[in-house]
């Protein structure tokens, strides 16, 4: 399946379907989340839409085209444009001041050259939250985009959520200041665990028994940013959290408490990869597994 620009006089995926009652969760990665658009974009063609969906950084990105009912876009998006200076690289940061174009990505692209319809996300029968992080408080700041709200008024907390330290400037939305959400909440499945208790679906971008290790820039956390202290604090944590996470994730996918989908073994993509075979490679990545695990799923969800 090849990923192409949303056709004219299209119509939204959704349209005719009536959303599931469980949660999709969709973790962050930069570009490693061309797996999870092959995953999401499977579920469009069987049909399948979640009631709530809950994304961080890149994930909420997906997240907002999968609730859209766009399939294909965002893995559109990432192979089209990727080499543009104006995506991401040190070309971008010298320019705008953020290694990943924030303004490119969020005005130029969907309002100048691929125009989506925004009022298939308006008019979704579906919810998106988004998560960021709060510098702050040092915690998860989580965005329920409520029944009605506009592209224009959300978008600010979509460019928050994928925002990384060190590489883009802080966005300041309804008096926060706000980061990448991968620091506070990577894998936010606990954001709905009560309400959606054996009900939610995970994606995860790394394969099982992933573990995170520290980053190098860790010890520059409090010389960027000396006056979040408790956003400091969180950075410094952030490996361990993580990969706890992951375990926990992994141990209630086991007890068939959640279903969680991850690649079959390590993607060949780098955080900022370049190579579009490479990143074309990790979208048929997951459209296979989300093909391979769709009879278990069927079965989870009771559909």
């Amino acid at each position: 399946m090849q990923p192409t620009e949303t056709p004219r006089g299209a119509q939204p995926a959704w349209l005719g379907c009536d959303p599931m009652p469980f949660e999709l969760v969709l973790e962050g990665g930069a570009m490693r989340n061309l797996f999870t658009c092959g995953v999401v974009d499977f579920f469009m063609d069987q049909g399948l839409f979640a009631e709530e969906t809950v994304g961080t950084s890149a994930g909420a990105l997906c997240g907002y085209n999968y609730v859209s009912g766009a399939p294909g876009r965002q893995a559109y998006i990432n192979l089209r444009f990727r080499s543009d200076w104006r995506f991401m690289g040190v070309r971008s940061k010298l320019v705008t001041g953020d290694l990943v174009g924030s303004r490119f990505l969020f005005d130029t692209v969907p309002n100048d050259i691929l125009q989506l319809d925004h009022s298939w996300f308006v008019k979704s029968p579906m919810r998106l939250v988004s998560v960021a992080s709060d510098l702050d408080t040092g915690c998860a700041d989580y965005h329920v985009f409520g029944p009605g709200e506009t592209y224009e008024r959300g978008k600010d907390y979509l460019l928050a959520s994928s925002s990384m330290p060190f590489a883009n400037r802080i966005v300041r939305v309804d008096g926060k200041h706000l980061l990448d959400g991968g620091v506070c909440d990577a894998v936010p499945f606990r954001w709905g665990r009560e309400r959606y208790a054996g009900r939610q679906v995970v994606v995860l971008t790394h394969e099982r028994g992933h573990v995170m290790h520290p980053a190098r820039v860790k010890r520059y956390a409090r010389h960027r940013y000396g006056a979040f202290p408790n956003f400091v604090t969180a950075w410094w944590k952030r490996p361990h959290l993580y990969n706890l996470a992951y375990c926990e994730v992994e141990e209630l996918h086991d007890k068939g408490e959640l279903f969680a989908i991850w690649p079959d073994g390590p993607l060949d993509v780098s955080l900022a990869e370049r190579s579009p075979e490479k990143l074309f490679a990790a979208y048929e990545r997951g459209l296979e597994q989300a093909a391979k695990a769709w009879p278990a799923i069927e079965r989870f969800l009771n559909l």
